[in-house]
């Protein structure tokens, strides 16, 4: 119909419809004949036939230009009241927070484990269990594992017991985005329950080459934009899974270090990315922000154990973890609370080059190069040993070099 469609809009067009009609081969008529009556029952005029190009253009949403040299849709205008009396549906979310519907681009460096945690993802919203520690929607979900064999992906998911769910559904092979993939997206929709999650394991595999004539901006965004207005359409989310620059993005968007153009983050509805050292033992940051969500910087580490990601909490939370696991295990700590628990009178006196050989001998190490190093670093752990070992500190000010280190339940001895 599209084709037809514009041929009428030709600049050469005749005025009448019916002498557009008497003009084309026979093929063309039942073409636009069976679209208008099958659309447009009951909205176009019976003597349509014989209507004016322009009155039917109105008809169908269309405008001619005024110089009859190309036509457009014309846009519905309303008011401001018109939008706030209507009773529209929130987003649906497949991850509570962090995975609304629509496209999702899912960056993360090569051999970091991308499609395990695409395959706990779909695990997740298939069985309703929780994702890297946030809420899901069950739903069905289907894995488009287009890089893996029948062996790896039975192997990855008895590794991480992947529920054996009708829920989760996979493919090895899709048709390509301008070649089918959302009309074989839609089929699998309408064949289930509730559709909820689709991911695709790489988004590279579906993507087809440049035509040459578009930026990659151009033409990532012409891609991907209909990707996106599908999932909205049909409520369900759809996570494309991408690779990292080898090279650092720019400097303070880690979002720059995504493989590609900005056209992918500019038509997706979210983006995810994880960022870190090489290795997969590594903690790393990941990151995820869009239109219906709070920015989020959690920190994550693959466990091996489990083959799963693990959140290790945001990124404040996580280095406040981390500081209070490193004190926990902290030489300093170890021997003061020897030396106030076994020098008698629950309390130690000294200067901090005792307590720097002291150190040296009751743990073997050098926590710093010199007591000069140690009474600088030391006073960074005084609120963490009054909080976890009721430990309190106090100068001597009659003899500056001196320190006292005591319980708190003889503070006031």
């Amino acid at each position: 119909m599209s084709e037809a469609f514009r041929a009428i809009q030709h600049p050469h067009t005749p005025d009448s419809v019916s002498q557009w009609l008497n003009q084309q081969n026979m093929p063309d008529f039942p073409t636009l004949a069976s679209y208008l009556k099958r659309n447009h029952a009951g909205i176009i005029p019976v003597n349509w036939n014989g209507a004016s190009t322009d009155d039917l253009a109105s008809i169908l949403g269309y405008k001619i230009t005024a110089d009859r040299k190309g036509f457009y849709t014309r846009p519905q205008i309303a008011t401001a009241a018109t939008l706030m009396q209507k009773k529209l549906t929130p987003p649906k979310f497949a991850v509570e927070g962090l995975l609304s519907a629509g496209l999702c681009i899912f960056s993360a460096p090569s051999k970091t484990g991308k499609s395990w945690l695409a395959l706990d993802l779909c695990n997740s919203i298939a069985t309703g269990t929780p994702f890297m520690g946030y809420q899901v929607n069950q739903g069905d979900a289907l894995y488009l594992a287009l890089e893996d064999s029948e062996y790896g992906l039975q192997n990855r998911m008895k590794k991480t017991n992947c529920a054996s769910s009708a829920c989760l559904q996979y493919a090895f092979s899709a048709p390509s985005i301008n070649s089918g993939l959302t009309e074989f997206l839609d089929e699998w929709c309408n064949s289930v329950n509730t559709p909820r999650l689709i991911v695709i394991d790489v988004l590279q595999c579906v993507k087809p080459a440049g035509n040459g004539r578009q930026t990659a901006y151009e033409f990532d965004y012409s891609l991907y934009l209909p990707l996106n207005a599908f999932a909205l359409k049909r409520g369900i989310s759809i996570v494309g899974i991408t690779h990292n620059r080898k090279t650092n993005g720019l400097a303070g968007d880690d979002f720059e270090a995504i493989s590609g153009s900005v056209g992918q983050m500019a038509s997706a509805q979210t983006t995810w990315i994880i960022r870190g050292k090489q290795g997969q033992s590594e903690e790393k940051t990941f990151k995820a922000k869009g239109r219906e969500i709070r920015e989020v910087e959690d920190v994550v580490r693959f466990d091996p154990d489990t083959c799963r990601w693990v959140n290790m909490g945001n990124v404040e939370s996580a280095a406040a973890h981390s500081a209070v696991t490193a004190y926990l295990n902290s030489p300093i700590r170890k021997t003061l609370i020897d030396l106030v628990d076994n020098s008698g009178g629950g309390s130690w006196y000294g200067t901090y080059a005792d307590l720097f050989e002291a150190i040296a001998e009751k743990t073997g190490k050098y926590p710093f190069n010199t007591p000069t190093d140690l009474s600088n670093g030391i006073r960074t752990i005084f609120p963490l040993l009054q909080q976890h070992d009721g430990i309190l500190h106090k100068k001597d000010s009659n003899h500056g070099k001196y320190h006292k280190f005591y319980r708190d339940r003889l503070q006031g001895a």
